[in-house]
């Protein structure tokens, strides 16, 4: 091994000081760097990355520059006689159906906005109402007083 490190400098195994390598001869010595990363290599990752990205977004059901879907709304209130008393009752609103509670009051949930009728079935009778949903808010109709 000493002789490959002599080979390499040129110089004689019992050399004086003065003969020694300086640090010159070593900043001459030195190997080029080499670039650890391949710029096709760099390149190819990118173009891999771009088209997994798109892929992900196609095959997500993303779509760029859609509008988020509009929220939907709700209805509430509560069923009284006209005594105040609470009334329990069927009632349907759209495709969906269900019955008032002991204390009269009922909510529908995730209603598309627009106009529809609230349908009240209580003694035999229907009692239909038109009601207009907002987008994103609850609608309170408070009391509705059912004869």
């Amino acid at each position: 091994m000493q002789e490959a490190y002599l080979e390499s400098f040129g110089k004689e195994p019992n050399m004086s000081f003065e003969k020694s390598p300086s640090f010159d001869d070593l900043e001459k010595r030195k190997p080029e760097k080499k670039n650890p990363f391949p710029h096709w290599l760099l390149r190819v990752l990118l173009i891999a990355v771009a088209v997994l990205g798109s892929g992900i977004l196609l095959f997500s059901g993303v779509k760029l520059g859609a509008r988020a879907s509009v929220p939907p709304g709700g209805l509430d209130g509560c069923l009284v006689n006209a005594a105040g008393n609470p009334i329990v009752a069927e009632m349907s609103f759209g495709d969906q159906s269900t019955e008032s509670f002991e204390d009269g009051c009922f909510f529908f949930y995730e209603l598309a906005a627009g106009n529809s009728e609230l349908i009240v079935r209580h003694g035999g009778e229907d009692r239909v109402f038109p009601i207009e949903i907002i987008s994103g808010r609850a609608v309170t109709l408070g009391e509705m007083v059912i004869e």
